[in-house]
């Protein structure tokens, strides 16, 4: 649905606003905040140093990449830890966008969503990402207990085969849309 690049390019305009930003690429299958910034996946990490992941991008941007290596074999932080390194990193930062998988089976994600202020959900407004994303969000409001407040819709790739937006209106009556994308095809 283009979460990494929507993550990405909402922190190069946070920049342009000065606002201190950090982007966590929570994605362990599908991480590529790294590629699309040009920097390495792996370098000299420090388990016991949680900045040592941090890659100073600008002045009012940073990355924090590698997260995979956390969940290593070796590693295996707990959810728990999870939880404490987001809630720091909010003291540091002004704005924290985290990319993260679809992925329901990943434990951290649930962990990850509930201490997020907001979630900004992409989708695509056709009729598979629709039930795909009704299936999701039914998952993170019924079983992972997460507010409906806090989730925002945003539709991505909006073009002339688009679903018509009052239907999508009526089937997200319950979330706050908040915009939409045309897709540039």
């Amino acid at each position: 649905s283009g979460k990494s690049l929507i993550t990405v390019l909402l922190g190069k305009a946070s920049k342009k606003l000065s606002i201190k930003t950090l982007i966590i690429d929570f994605d362990i299958i599908n991480n590529s905040i790294n590629t699309l910034f040009k920097v390495p996946r792996y370098f000299d990490f420090d388990m016991k140093n949680i900045s040592s992941f941090i890659t100073h991008i600008t002045n009012s941007l940073d990355i924090f990449c590698g997260i995979d290596m956390l969940f290593s074999q070796d590693n295996k932080i707990s959810i728990e830890k999870v939880s404490c390194i987001i809630e720091k990193l909010k003291d540091t930062y002004d704005l924290i966008l985290i990319d993260t998988s679809s992925e329901t089976t990943l434990k951290y994600i649930k962990t990850v969503l509930n201490v997020c202020d907001k979630i900004l959900f992409l989708i695509e407004p056709n009729l598979l990402e629709i039930k795909k994303a009704e299936q999701l969000i039914e998952i993170y409001v019924e079983d992972w207990e997460i507010p409906k407040e806090k989730i925002n819709i945003l539709l991505n790739k909006v073009n002339g085969h688009s679903i018509a937006q009052e239907i999508i209106n009526n089937i997200f009556e319950n979330f706050r849309i908040v915009g939409k994308i045309s897709s540039i095809y």
